[in-house]
């Protein structure tokens, strides 16, 4: 892997979560793979330095919304799913 970006701070480890995966760009397109805090929503793209990276088809939330009391989610045409599980998360009213 040639392009490494460093996450700002003063070299110590960090203990947070992360989540990894398959990355784009809403502006320049360019797709990677990327390493981010969880809770982050938009990341900057490592080719045209605009603060427009995602994550492909994870979507997160604050608060535990599946039975096993995971919050990471993968949405597909039929709607979110539980990364851990795979379970359908119940419709909210």
């Amino acid at each position: 892997m040639s392009n490494v970006i460093q996450f700002p701070g003063k070299g110590e480890p960090s203990f947070e979560e992360h989540i990894t995966g398959d990355a784009h760009c809403l502006g320049c397109k360019h797709e990677w793979v990327a390493v981010i805090p969880v809770g982050v929503n938009a990341f900057e793209c490592p080719s045209c330095h605009g603060m427009q990276g995602l994550m492909k088809g994870l979507c997160m939330t604050k608060a535990p919304q599946c039975k096993c009391g995971c919050w990471h989610f993968y949405l597909d045409p039929e709607g979110p799913y539980c990364a851990l599980c795979g379970l359908r998360p119940s419709p909210t009213r």
